[in-house]
């Protein structure tokens, strides 16, 4: 052992009389001690910042539940105040013979009274007569129709003793941009293979496309710089982390399912990063920060060493 502490004193004395020699092994010595720790600073960060993205999605999973839930208990509970309409209960049980036509001008005049209360044309009131008694059950949820895809709410109507009589209503979830751009949030769903489907032939042909795989979206319905951002992502990894990021947006996915239970497709959300007080700009600043910190201090380090 003493001999081996004597042969690096030795090398030691050989290099410091070679000056040159002696100097660039500093310099190499040191360089790989730069390398080696911003790396390994860069990893610790990296880590962190990782978490930071896992635990933003994990936020904005719950918001897209919550917004869903809440508009299934907004549809939900119109529908309700529909079923008592005094009119609809009347014809149903009357022997008029344009009982269907005036369900019909009832329906249009209700869908009109809740679109202009809620300055939006975004609802749809039918009433549907079944043909046949049934034990039928309430349904309530997202839901395909032939023109794309709907909050919807299915109840009986009341006082009529029978389920032959369903109140619809149907709210497009289109609406739901409105609600997220003013949170300076993007949103867009895309359809599966099974439920493009329900849709049209003549609507399919003119506003859906395949997106990716087995997803369609809607070219009419949503912004197409935002759309195009999404398409440019690695899609089999966004699909399989649930998030994922850019230039201009941080992305949040996640599966929808329509009232039965059925997997129908799934929502995109995005946040704008070019605001300067995003949590991704935050991070990056972050990480350049402690970067800068970390690189000052194992120069310092190093040049006190040696």
């Amino acid at each position: 052992m003493f001999s081996f502490i004597k042969w690096i004193a030795s090398l030691f004395e050989k290099f410091k009389k070679n000056k040159g020699l002696w100097f660039t092994t500093l310099t190499v010595i040191s360089l790989m001690g730069i390398f080696a720790s911003l790396y390994f600073v860069n990893f610790l960060v990296g880590d962190v910042a990782k978490k930071t993205y896992e635990n933003q999605k994990i936020h904005y999973l719950l918001h897209i539940k919550n917004q869903i839930s809440i508009q299934k208990e907004l549809v939900l509970a119109t529908t309700s105040t529909i079923t008592t309409n005094g009119l609809a209960i009347d014809l149903f049980k009357s022997n008029d013979e344009n009982k269907t036509q005036k369900l019909k001008q009832l329906s249009n005049a209700i869908t009109t009274k809740i679109n202009s209360s809620t300055a939006t044309n975004d609802y749809k009131v039918d009433f549907i007569i079944q043909d046949k008694l049934s034990n039928f059950k309430a349904k309530s949820g997202l839901n395909v129709y032939e023109d794309g895809l709907y909050f919807t709410s299915l109840m009986p109507l009341a006082e009529t003793n029978t389920s032959r009589m369903i109140v619809e209503l149907k709210k497009d979830a289109k609406s739901m941009i409105t609600l997220y751009n003013k949170e300076n949030l993007e949103w867009a769903y895309f359809l599966n293979d099974a439920s493009i489907n329900k849709i049209s032939l003549i609507n399919k042909k003119k506003h859906f496309s395949k997106f990716y795989e087995k997803f369609y979206i809607n070219n009419s319905a949503f912004d197409n710089s935002f759309i195009a951002h999404i398409k440019a992502l690695n899609m089999k990894d966004f699909l399989k982390n649930g998030y994922a990021k850019d230039s201009d947006f941080f992305f949040v996915t996640k599966p929808i399912y329509d009232y039965e239970g059925n997997d129908i497709g799934i929502v995109v959300i995005g946040e704008h990063t070019s605001e300067k007080n995003s949590f991704v700009n935050l991070i990056k600043n972050l990480v350049n920060s402690v970067t800068l910190v970390a690189l000052g201090l194992i120069v310092s380090m190093i040049l006190f060493l040696f």
